[in-house]
């Protein structure tokens, strides 16, 4: 049996972890494993908004320890599992191009910037940041970052999904996920 990657990717507040979870809920934990790209980021980055925060040759080892089928434990120590299908998820997916290359699926999640600003900030405030100390990052970090390194990775992704996760996309895309891997077995 040959396991698939898919790549979900997209800005911050989107819906890329709401998708990947949905995912995972629909084909069943037994099939799928989300390996979140967060739990890779170097713990002093000045930034998790760029493509040199992220461990990718951790990343890429893992991958391919989970493909051999040996469990691995992130930085974050969180366990992962061997299994037929791996959603990497997180922003900054696309931004290495060896990761890309191992991809069967690359989803981007697109929103409003409006409403993802919104969502990031009631996250954050959930959190227990301040408001103000949220802006001051979204303006000096995160939108820039945005606009150099997460954008443009819409032109290299198979599929563009809009951020409203509804059911009847989460049922499309896990069925275009296992026709892929059934394709990957003829």
């Amino acid at each position: 049996m040959r396991s698939i990657i898919v790549g979900i990717t997209g800005g911050s507040g989107s819906g890329k972890t709401t998708l990947a979870k949905k995912l995972v809920e629909y084909l069943g934990p037994d099939i799928v494993t989300r390996v979140p790209l967060d739990n890779y980021f170097f713990p002093n980055a000045s930034t998790n908004n760029a493509p040199e925060a992220v461990d990718f040759s951790k990343v890429h080892a893992q991958l391919d320890a989970l493909l051999r089928g040996e469990e691995v434990v992130t930085t974050r120590g969180n366990l992962l599992t061997p299994n037929e299908i791996y959603i990497v998820e997180g922003h900054l997916v696309m931004c290495d191009p060896d990761l890309v290359q191992r991809l069967d699926l690359s989803i981007y999640v697109d929103l409003d910037p409006e409403e993802r600003l919104l969502r990031r900030i009631q996250r954050n405030v959930g959190f227990g940041m301040e408001l103000q100390g949220i802006i001051d990052w979204f303006r000096k970090d995160v939108k820039h970052n945005f606009k150099r390194h997460v954008e443009p990775q819409k032109e290299l992704c198979d599929l563009i999904v809009w951020g409203e996760i509804t059911e009847r996309r989460v049922e499309i895309l896990a069925e275009l996920i296992l026709r892929i891997k059934e394709i990957g077995r003829e």
